[in-house]
């Protein structure tokens, strides 16, 4: 059985809170509709994410051998404009102000739309 998604971002981040420039851009075209799409889905989960899990975010993470090499070859790092994005609409706050659980599912939810965008076109 696949552990629930909280436990899964957990595990796969440092649990170290971060702050991200207060000032952000928007969020880069290229990621918008792959955004959306995953927020739409994520939005209706928030208050499970600790007793279910989000097959297709942990496979396609759990996949990746090289972080680096999947989010640099097209669109390069993560824009801080995407986390704070995603941040807004699942918790209604600043990514500067959620606690260390919250960042960690960002994080990776971030990290996913990231890879997904970057493995295929939109």
């Amino acid at each position: 059985m696949a552990i629930n998604f909280k436990k899964f971002c957990m595990n796969h981040t440092n649990n170290v809170k971060l702050i991200i420039p207060s000032i952000v851009n928007e969020v880069p075209d290229v990621y918008k509709n792959t955004a959306e799409r995953v927020l739409k889905d994520l939005k209706t989960r928030v208050g499970m994410f600790d007793r279910t899990p989000i097959p297709y975010i942990q496979d396609t993470i759990d996949m990746v051998d090289d972080m680096d090499k999947a989010l640099s070859p097209t669109n390069g790092d993560v824009p801080d404009s995407l986390i704070e994005h995603i941040s807004t609409e699942l918790y209604n706050n600043s990514f500067n102000d959620v606690d260390v659980t919250e960042q960690s599912i960002i994080v990776i939810v971030a990290l996913y739309i990231c890879v997904a965008k970057n493995s295929k076109s939109d």
